[in-house]
């Protein structure tokens, strides 16, 4: 039976092979041909490599208290320079010119609708298709549906809340491939353009 390549690729057994070979190398090497000036140099070899795999994990275990600092950093610390921050703002002097130089004055929001595309995933839910969508910072989104196939979408929901199951499912013996295609809703108003057309076909199903 073929054997798997000797040398393992995962950190810790390569560490551990390296740390066996280095100290049993000196064992076994005479009766393999191996000189003492040879062993001497691979058990070198090892001893390198064993050196930096235990820098990883020194430099692993620093990165993680470091990120924990931060974490702790974020919950004690940053609550009160944001505080800070507030009442420099609300200070009589201050302006929008001090802000944009110590960065505290923020980015505008700037929701394009007209960027909006209403692109959806379909998957079937007990049999059913179930649109999902992402709300974004649209109100709603507007689903029409082809039944037949043949590329004649109709007005099927207006959804306010992803993701919209499709219940109008009839019993049917032979498979049904319907399509969807839908577009985001502001203020009762479509934006955006229409995503592309995702469809899925149903199983037999028997009433």
């Amino acid at each position: 039976m073929a054997k798997k390549y000797f040398l393992p690729r995962e950190i810790a057994k390569l560490r551990a092979f390296l740390l066996n070979f280095k100290n049993l190398i000196s064992t076994h090497g005479a009766t393999v041909g191996v000189s003492v000036p040879e062993i001497a140099a691979l058990q070198l070899i090892c001893t390198d490599v064993i050196a930096l795999i235990d820098a990883i994990y020194v430099a692993k275990a620093a990165q993680k208290a470091a990120v924990d600092s931060l974490g702790t950093a974020r919950t004690e610390k940053i609550p009160d320079l944001a505080g800070a921050i507030v009442r420099v703002k609300n200070h009589a002097a201050y302006t929008p010119t001090i802000g944009d130089a110590l960065g505290i004055e923020g980015e505008e929001e700037t929701n394009d609708s007209s960027a909006l595309v209403g692109n959806v995933k379909i998957e079937l839910d007990a049999n059913r298709p179930k649109i999902v969508w992402k709300k974004q910072f649209a109100d709603a989104i507007d689903i029409y549906v082809d039944r037949a196939s043949e590329g004649n979408f109709i007005f099927l929901a207006r959804d306010t809340e992803p993701d919209y199951v499709d219940t109008l499912v009839p019993a049917h013996n032979n498979p049904l491939t319907w399509s969807y295609k839908c577009i985001y809703v502001i203020s009762d108003e479509q934006v955006g353009q229409f995503g592309a057309p995702v469809s899925i076909t149903f199983k037999k199903q028997t009433a």
